[in-house]
């Protein structure tokens, strides 16, 4: 019993370092992507200067920061014990 309960949470453990990864890889590529397309577009239409990878980083988590609402409580009510989502 022991056995299976410890495989469970090596599963569990391996299962989340595996989505940690894939979490920032994806982080990454979208990063990148960012920056060829501000690279390729921006920089002709506007005369704005390159930028670095980095840059883009520091831009995209620049612009999460300044419009990141915060989590909305408001959007749920409890009605009769129950959880429900307002729209």
């Amino acid at each position: 019993m022991y056995k299976i309960e410890r495989e469970g949470c090596l599963n569990a453990i391996i299962m989340f370092l595996f989505m940690m990864v894939l979490s920032i890889g994806i982080l990454f590529l979208f990063t990148y992507f960012a920056m060829l397309l501000w690279n390729g577009i921006v920089v002709d239409l506007f005369d704005l200067p390159v930028i670095t990878y980095w840059k883009m980083l520091g831009l995209m988590f620049l612009i999460k920061l300044l419009t990141w609402n915060g989590v909305n409580y408001r959007q749920y009510e409890k009605d009769d014990g129950h959880t429900k989502n307002k729209r």
